[in-house]
């Protein structure tokens, strides 16, 4: 008790050094942090919103409060304090209204907190795949599903362009069996067009560069079949042609052969 009055003594300083004002009930507390919010002052924001909690302890807003603070959090790009405060609340206050769209915004502070880079580590970005699958089991009827599916196939984009990105770095060091693993794994393990359309035309790159010209016809066939509207249509037209040459060139010289004998 000693300790908490000497904390709401310091909330009160802090308060008072911000020129934020402290009401008497949590509701106009609550609807004071929510202006400041609203208003995109997050700094002063915070403070208010913590004035809620210690200032009402055990306050029914409590969920909503916890909430808030992570959405300032978010808004400051401080994702990992987002998450913070988001878990809190899933974890003090499982039942609230508001937890379907905590569990989400967990996802989406992963998956921002992730550099856009790609060529640096995605621990974020997997981080955020594992906890939209446990929110897409947990909340079967929550209105965010949609925007959680969106935000899935973002994820997977961003491990695809990863990929495709490692495989592009082998295959111009001429190391084309590492290079043909990872285009593979584009194609095994994703569905973004973009990047499967493209590791299927480098895998037929591969296969052209080791002669394998029945597969790289087969291979740039699924691809313009697969996405007609690929920005590598074009390309893997181009391609598809001169394999198609080359096989027939080699029929022909094949049976030119067998006609000598």
């Amino acid at each position: 008790m000693k300790y908490l009055a000497v904390f709401l003594t310091v909330i009160l300083i802090a308060c008072a050094s911000t020129n934020l004002k402290v009401f008497d009930t949590p509701g106009d507390q609550f609807e004071y942090a929510k202006k400041l919010y609203q208003a995109e002052k997050y700094d002063q924001a915070i403070e208010a919103f913590q004035t809620v909690i210690f200032r009402f302890h055990g306050t029914s807003l409590a969920d909503s409060v916890t909430f808030y603070l992570g959405m300032c959090y978010f808004n400051q790009k401080d994702y990992i304090l987002a998450v913070g405060e988001f878990r809190r609340l899933l974890t003090n206050y499982p039942t609230s209204p508001l937890a379907d769209q905590a569990h989400y915004m967990v996802a989406r502070s992963y998956f921002q907190d992730s550099p856009k880079n790609v060529g640096l580590e995605q621990d974020g970005v997997k981080k955020a795949i594992q906890t939209i699958e446990n929110f897409l089991e947990d909340f079967p009827d929550s209105p965010y599903r949609p925007n959680a599916r969106t935000l899935l196939d973002s994820c997977h984009a961003r491990l695809a362009q990863k990929d495709f990105k490692n495989g592009m770095v082998y295959y111009k060091i001429g190391d084309r069996r590492a290079a043909r693993i990872y285009f593979e794994g584009v194609v095994t393990n994703y569905s973004i067009p973009e990047w499967v359309g493209k590791s299927l035309y480098m895998l037929a790159e591969i296969d052209w560069k080791e002669e394998k010209y029945d597969d790289a016809r087969a291979k740039l066939n699924n691809m313009m079949n697969a996405f007609p509207d690929h920005e590598w249509f074009d390309k893997a037209k181009d391609k598809y042609d001169e394999v198609l040459a080359k096989i027939e060139n080699e029929q022909q010289s094949s049976a030119d052969e067998r006609a000598q004998e």
